[in-house]
């Protein structure tokens, strides 16, 4: 009976979120008054062929960034000491130039959108390789060769406490003939 004459005091709570929604329908017709807002009318985009993309693709990985002044002085320095005769330093890092362009084959692949084919010899090979890179397999296997390690020192150890004994019965022997 409490609760009723709790109730019956107040507004409801739908006659609240009435008036709280005429007050926000109000700021947003007055916000849509003073910042009128023009539609967007988006172009559309033409359409291109996929031997415009592939073209497109194939100019994206042939650009080379321009290179730093340090790099600029290094690659002077290299082809400077090739024209002198090819001066080999056997202290320096030899670069061997790789092509960063991409293999033709990979090219058609993306152009045409064809998914990759690859063998089940080569799935059971990555899957292994990425399940042997699992940080719970890793640490598995450190543990296991920690146990194997253990092993080894306690069977190192127990040969030489046969040996210890032996050579100690051997001494306490000669000492009692004396």
């Amino acid at each position: 009976m409490i609760v009723e004459e709790e109730v019956a005091q107040g507004p409801s709570l739908a006659e609240l979120f009435q008036k709280n929604r005429k007050k926000m329908m109000e700021k947003y017709e007055q916000h849509q008054k003073e910042h009128p807002e023009k539609p967007e009318v988006k172009e559309p985009k033409p359409v291109r062929t996929k031997e415009e993309i592939l073209k497109q693709r194939k100019a994206m990985m042939e650009y080379k960034a321009p290179l730093t002044a340090k790099a600029q002085q290094q690659s002077q320095a290299e082809r400077e000491a090739q024209k002198e005769g090819g001066i080999n330093d056997p202290f320096k890092k030899s670069r061997k130039s790789k092509s960063k362009e991409p293999k033709p084959e990979l090219l058609d692949r993306l152009a045409f959108g064809k998914k990759a084919t690859v063998d089940k010899k080569e799935m059971l090979k990555l899957t292994n390789k990425n399940y042997e890179m699992l940080p719970e397999v890793k640490k598995k296997k450190e543990e296991e060769k920690k146990k194997e390690e253990q092993r080894l020192r306690r069977e190192n150890a127990k040969k030489l406490d046969k040996v210890s004994n032996l050579s100690g019965d051997i001494v306490l022997t000669n000492f009692n003939r004396r």
